[in-house]
């Protein structure tokens, strides 16, 4: 007879993991500080522990999943030895645990085995077959899945099957730090849109720079380390104009920890054109950059394109009469698409102050990495500036924090976003 044992849900995530993962693994042994070890907690149990090495073997698909989730899966014969894992491969390539079960050598192992997933096996057809079958083939006893997978092809499908052959399915174990290292994946299908990310560095009383707009660096080596690492995880990173010009951002993942799997697809936001008519020299050439203006900025600058936009650029445009909106649909689009090679998932903004007030404005931001050094510059030009009064202040739910060097990060989200996708 099958049992079900579901986990006590948790609104936040556990001490010693953020939205990118266990801060242990996903910072560089030069950037980390962070010496708490993540089990060192009373409910400790080997389950426990197997489950997060199930998490982080799924680290190494950042970057590389997308749109499908980065999975873990590590099986553990009846005498707690491990026997394979895997990890969810470069889209449309193998999930997670089609490649552990490829790695079995000895198939006797299997008998009254656990499996640890960090995600419902899939049990449709899709660009791979349903893994789901891999489980109900084996003699695996008992498997234990963080969370249930919100694809409506699977939700809750492939646990039943699994429930229905008598197997032993535990439910929840770290499903809800999953669910924030997998956030674009079940935000997308929640929302039925690319889901929005914003995150900035602050000084203590707000600034995003100071009053002469300088703003490297706010925060320190750990903080933009951990930046590095969530690039990878969001598949445009996009910035305004003039924080492009003023900051010469790279946009890349230097200085996260291993792997490097990829930079996402740089866009420079530019509606009033003020890079059509300025000579750019820091553009890596082995990366595509998207340049977005307005064609009202390139009537303005048209005679004034000297030297030309730079090579490096593919210019788009959108009407400009209603930018959030516009960009929204242009992210949808299958221009877009074109460009980034398949559907944009994940859009994460890095500033600046303009350009991430007008999309809290919008009401489609959908998760803040905020940090905040211990600095203070007493200026009032560079903040975010939303002017809401008190009483229609904007609460989020707060979702995991913690303390890099010196800096504090907040990981925050929308009270509705996290109702609906922590509720697994």
């Amino acid at each position: 007879m099958s049992k079900l044992t579901l986990e006590p849900k948790c609104p936040s995530i556990a001490h010693g993991f953020l939205a990118g993962g266990p801060l242990n693994q996903i910072l560089s042994s030069t950037h980390s500080g962070f010496t708490t070890p993540i089990l060192n907690q009373p409910a400790d149990t080997i389950d426990r522990f197997w489950m997060l090495e199930a998490f982080t073997e799924s680290l190494n698909g950042v970057g590389l999943t997308n749109p499908n989730p980065a999975v873990g899966c590590v099986i553990v014969d009846q005498f707690g030895k491990e026997v394979s894992r895997g990890c969810t491969e470069a889209y449309p390539g193998r999930h997670a645990e089609a490649v552990a079960f490829q790695k079995v050598a000895d198939l006797k192992r299997l008998e009254n085995a656990s499996l640890y997933v960090t995600l419902e096996p899939c049990s449709h057809q899709g660009k791979q077959p349903p893994c789901v079958n891999f489980l109900l083939n084996s003699k695996i006893k008992h498997i234990f899945i963080a969370r249930k997978d919100s694809n409506p092809l699977v939700n809750g499908k492939g646990i039943r099957k699994l429930q229905r052959a008598g197997k032993e399915v535990h439910i929840g174990l770290f499903g809800a730090e999953v669910t924030a290292w997998n956030f674009p994946f079940f935000a997308e299908q929640a929302l039925k849109r690319p889901v929005i990310i914003l995150k900035w560095a602050q000084t203590l009383d707000g600034q995003l720079a100071d009053d002469t707009d300088q703003s490297q660096w706010i925060s320190g080596p750990q903080a933009r380390a951990y930046t590095h690492w969530l690039r990878q995880k969001y598949d445009v990173v996009l910035v305004g104009a003039k924080t492009f010009l003023r900051d010469t951002p790279r946009l890349t993942v230097r200085d996260c920890a291993l792997p490097h799997h990829r930079s996402p697809l740089p866009i420079v936001f530019d509606p009033k054109g003020l890079c059509l008519s300025k000579k750019i020299t820091q553009l890596d050439p082995r990366r595509k950059w998207l340049l977005i203006t307005t064609p009202k900025a390139l009537t303005l600058k048209k005679n004034k394109m000297n030297p030309p936009l730079h090579k490096g650029f593919t210019l788009l445009t959108i009407p400009g009469k209603n930018p959030a909106v516009e960009l929204m649909e242009l992210f949808s689009s299958n221009e877009m698409k074109s460009h980034l090679g398949r559907p944009l998932q994940s859009v994460f903004i890095e500033g600046g102050a303009k350009t991430l007030s007008l999309f809290i404005l919008s009401g489609f931001v959908d998760f803040f990495h905020v940090f905040t050094a211990p600095t203070l510059t007493a200026g009032v030009k560079n903040r975010i500036r939303l002017l809401f009064p008190l009483k229609k202040a904007k609460r989020l739910e707060l979702i995991s924090t913690a303390q890099l060097g010196s800096d504090v990060v907040m990981e925050m989200a929308p009270k509705k976003i996290t109702q609906t996708l922590f509720s697994f």
